[in-house]
């Protein structure tokens, strides 16, 4: 697992941010870790700065920590926003780590299901790129079909032409004939 951990040198005391590869069960997904001890924080920002630090991380689900001395009041303990999950941990208070764990593993249960999804979504694609080769396949044969059907149609009126044509002349030469025979037996 490998871990990419960041101090913001712009923001001293309180901002630490952390992604880590959400492990085994979505080998490629990312959590991005945010933990403030700043004040001046609301969950609208904290929201929009994990927004940032997914796309900077390449993290599919986000994780912000306000430490609880600087957490906005009333604030739930652990809370989900989407992909995005908010909890508030204490580090003198061994009771708050529960809310820790709690949020940390919601995050990396988002991340695993979100990698599922892709998974699922990669396999739909599959399916409709199989269908749309076989379609093209198919409408490929259609043509074929179409362009016989043609040949075999002119090869038809070709053929019919000529047939009455020849029923034509057979009929001319048949009247040619007993013509002729009529004036033969005319004369015996």
């Amino acid at each position: 697992m490998r871990d990419d951990d960041r101090q913001d040198p712009q923001q001293q005391g309180g901002r630490y941010g952390r992604a880590a590869r959400a492990g085994e069960a979505a080998p490629d997904e990312r959590v991005v870790v945010e933990a403030k001890a700043a004040n001046g924080y609301d969950v609208p920002r904290a929201l929009q700065e994990l927004d940032v630090a997914r796309k900077n991380r390449d993290a599919q689900v986000g994780l912000f920590v306000f430490a609880q001395s600087h957490a906005p009041a009333n604030l739930e303990p652990v809370a989900r926003h989407g992909q995005d999950v908010i909890a508030v941990w204490d580090p003198e208070d061994p009771a708050t780590d529960l809310y820790l764990k709690t949020a940390y593993s919601l995050a990396r249960a988002l991340v695993v299901a979100h990698g599922r999804a892709v998974a699922e979504t990669e396999a739909n694609f599959t399916e409709i790129d199989a269908a749309l080769l076989e379609i093209g396949r198919q409408a490929e044969s259609l043509d074929q079909i179409s362009d016989a059907t043609r040949t075999i149609t002119n090869a038809n009126e070709k053929i019919a032409t000529r047939a009455r044509v020849v029923r034509d002349a057979l009929a001319r030469e048949v009247l040619r004939l007993q013509a002729h025979l009529e004036g033969l037996r005319r004369r015996h």
